[in-house]
């Protein structure tokens, strides 16, 4: 499954859009018209023919696929006016395997991999819908297929545009977590209602799509028969807006009223939960409505209107920045604070229009809930979301800093989100974008960093151009609780180190690092996660100090890249020094090499040092360019080795215990990723020992009881994720 949707639990989130955007989820308000049918006969169509071999199809004929993936049919449609569309695709599928589809508008993509399954017959005709914001004028909607075996038979496209005004969710239309539908209380505006568990964490959640990002009104339809106040958490996106928003008793289960809250939402697609606090659960709730709120939206033309408005924002403010190339003489001044549900916000009018240049950019006090997005940054001086300062967004900005500034963009303060961005072109010392802390040790809590991309650090020194650096030597043994995902990395050539993690307790995962010599380096700090990460060609790999790190689902992949387990100068580092640590208890596992170089795996560098201690090394496929030691350990002590597969090479001087030699039977997908190429792999249902961390593969699917080895796990049908690309991250991804 391609991967862009950013939120901070990205795991449950990634399962839930799965269900929320095959579900159809159109507001209950009426429709601006009846629905427009567009042929599929007629529109642009790239690797398929038009047909008329199956009955059934309207129009003239339909477009069989050509058995390809990338092919793709696009219609060109219409808007009155900009809103929220509701896309029916008319297909049949004759075949009995799913035949996904990449569902995009106007070029962003709103549907990832969209099932299209099999429909019995080619003559049996379904319709797959989706949601999706349109702009008035012309749109153009791509249906592309994902798969070699192309897409379904596809009959038309039914286009229903609905009025933006007032956008009504049902719940029983939602994804919903420990509750149930029920209909046995009168008073209802749907088909039912949802009826939460009577526990904590019980959930309903709506996918809600607006045309233009600005605060807006939440209000909960609910009925509470009790006596006591059920409430409940509200989170947008992933970020709570009202901590335990109240829903008190009605009166009975048949009395309905609102409760409101309160939020900003992003251009496109949100995601809206409400989960229960106590273990009373959550009331009966009815429907969600959505309508803009009365956020203020303020558009200045000038730096010193841009400063003015700054100074005077209130929460919910929105100030925009005209289209145009602004020029500095000071700093841009941020002391002002928003609330969770009501961030101010300071934007460039149209994402990437407005350029600031000139001595400096944006400075934040020590402020909370703001968001700067959508600018050029060329500007000299870097930005720091500074110490004190909490919940700071920095999202959709091009980050190119002049001169010679060492570090362009560093967080310092808690619970600030840095998505959506482009950091290029940086040739001096330095890094892209860094995460520190206050004081002597600590580290800034819970930095999220997600969709943004990276692109060509070539600081041509030996050390100090890092594309992310997560810590430093004096503050690793302070936890960070930092998640680094979903982000590309290209070129990233300015230091050995593309992620550099120099502290503990943080997640590194999903990314796509491509053609860079930087690999992921846990430099110093304990207690990481690395999972999920494509790196191919280059010499981008993996390499670890430190103690009790997780190192599993990986894919290196089309160039020199390994896994090094480095060697420690000192046993175990206490006070914060830039010595090399001896990795202790560290576990790698269920990773997949396939490189052209041999030792794809190195145990200890050199014998005059501390090798590694009690790390373990199972389930791993290591698969060579035809000769030569694929695992090479210099030193170590107490290593535990197992289920490994080593192809195309051999295991070097690992116990003969710890491996097979056999072909995987690996093959690249679509995507050019190596994987299982079927079920009869010698990789499938091998794996040793059990590995309770390992509850997923690379492609985020469920591991089977038996697992498989490697970072793939084969499932029939099942979705595969490909590498990110510059449409996944960035301004301009969804």
């Amino acid at each position: 499954m391609t991967t862009t949707e950013p939120r901070r639990h990205k795991r449950i989130r990634m399962a839930l859009v799965a269900g929320l955007v095959v579900t159809l989820l159109s507001p209950s308000a009426s429709a601006v018209a009846a629905p427009v049918r567009y042929e599929a006969e007629s529109a642009t169509i790239s690797q398929g023919v038009v047909a008329s071999d199956h009955a059934g199809f309207s129009g003239t004929g339909f477009v069989d696929y050509a058995n390809v993936a990338g092919s793709y049919v696009e219609w060109t449609v219409n808007a009155a006016a900009a809103g929220t569309a509701t896309l029916a695709f008319g297909f049949a599928n004759g075949a009995t395997t799913n035949r996904p589809m990449d569902i995009s508008v106007n070029g962003a993509l709103v549907a990832d991999e969209l099932a299209f399954p099999s429909t019995g017959a080619w003559t049996t005709w379904q319709t797959r819908t989706v949601t999706a914001a349109v702009v008035a004028g012309t749109n153009t909607v791509r249906a592309t297929a994902t798969t070699a075996d192309g897409g379904p038979n596809v009959d038309y496209l039914d286009v229903d545009l609905v009025a933006p005004s007032t956008n009504e969710y049902q719940a029983e239309n939602a994804t919903i977590f420990q509750g149930v539908v029920d209909s046995d209380q009168a008073g209802v505006t749907g088909t039912g209602f949802v009826n939460y568990d009577n526990v904590v964490g019980s959930y309903v959640q709506w996918t809600v799509s607006v045309t233009q990002a600005g605060l807006f009104s939440l209000a909960f339809r609910y009925a509470n028969g009790t006596t006591t106040n059920r409430p409940m958490d509200i989170s947008v996106n992933g970020a709570l807006v009202a901590d335990e928003l109240a829903f008190p008793g009605t009166g009975s289960w048949t009395t309905w009223q609102t409760a409101t809250a309160t939020a900003s939402l992003n251009a496109g697609s949100n995601t809206i939960r409400a989960t229960a606090t106590t273990a009373n659960g959550g009331p009966n709730v009815d429907k969600l409505a959505v309508n803009p709120g009365a956020s203020n939206v303020i558009r200045v033309s000038s730096i010193s209107q841009l400063q003015a408005a700054a100074d005077r924002a209130v929460p919910g403010d929105r100030i925009e920045l005209a289209d145009g190339t602004y020029t500095t003489s000071g700093p841009i001044r941020l002391t002002r604070s928003g609330t969770a549900g009501a961030p101010i916000t300071i934007a460039a009018q149209h994402v990437g229009a407005a350029e600031i240049r000139g001595s400096a950019g944006f400075t934040f006090g020590t402020v909370s809930y703001v968001v700067v997005a959508g600018f050029r940054l060329t500007h000299s001086g870097g930005v720091t979301l500074p110490a004190g300062a909490h919940h700071l967004r920095f999202t959709r900005n091009v980050v190119q800093i002049s001169g010679s500034t060492t570090n362009w963009v560093t967080v310092v303060g808690d619970d600030c989100e840095v998505d959506h961005n482009t950091f290029q072109n940086k040739s001096t010392e330095g890094v892209f974008l860094q995460i520190t802390g206050p004081g002597d040790s600590a580290m800034a809590q819970r930095t999220w960093v997600h969709h943004n991309y990276f692109f060509n650090h070539s600081f041509s020194g030996s050390n100090g151009g890092e594309s992310i650096r997560l810590g430093l030597s004096f503050r690793q043994l302070s936890s960070a609780f930092a998640v680094v995902e979903y982000n590309l990395f290209e070129r990233a050539d300015g230091d050995s180190e593309a992620i550099s993690v120099k502290s503990s307790d943080n997640i590194v995962r999903f990314n796509t690092i491509r053609n860079s010599r930087g690999s992921i380096v846990l430099r110093h700090g304990n207690r990481n996660l690395v999972e999920g990460n494509l790196m191919l060609g280059g010499s981008a790999g993996i390499r670890f100090y430190d103690n009790d790190h997780v190192v599993i689902n990986n894919l290196i992949q089309g160039g020199s890249g390994q896994i090094i387990a480095g060697t420690g100068t000192i046993a175990d580092d206490t006070t914060g020094s830039t010595a090399h640590a001896r990795p202790d208890r560290v576990l790698v596992a269920f990773n997949t090499v396939v490189g052209n170089r041999t030792a794809l795996l190195q145990v200890g560098q050199g014998t005059a040092g501390l090798g590694p201690n009690a790390c373990t090394f199972a389930n791993n496929i290591f698969v060579g360019g035809g000769s030569g030691a694929l695992v090479d350990i210099d030193e170590g002590t107490n290593l535990v080795w197992q289920g490994n597969i080593v192809w195309a090479g051999s295991g070097g001087n690992m116990p003969s215990s710890g491996y097979r030699v056999v072909n995987p039977g690996l093959v690249i997908d679509a995507g050019g990723l190596y994987r299982l190429g079927s079920g009869s792999s010698p990789a499938v249902d091998r794996a040793a020992g059990s590995y309770p961390q390992v509850t997923r593969d690379m492609d985020l699917q469920p591991r089977s009881a038996t697992k498989d080895v490697g970072a793939d796990e084969f499932v029939v049908g099942g979705t595969t994720r490909r590498p990110l690309t510059t449409a996944n991250v960035g301004p301009s991804a969804p």
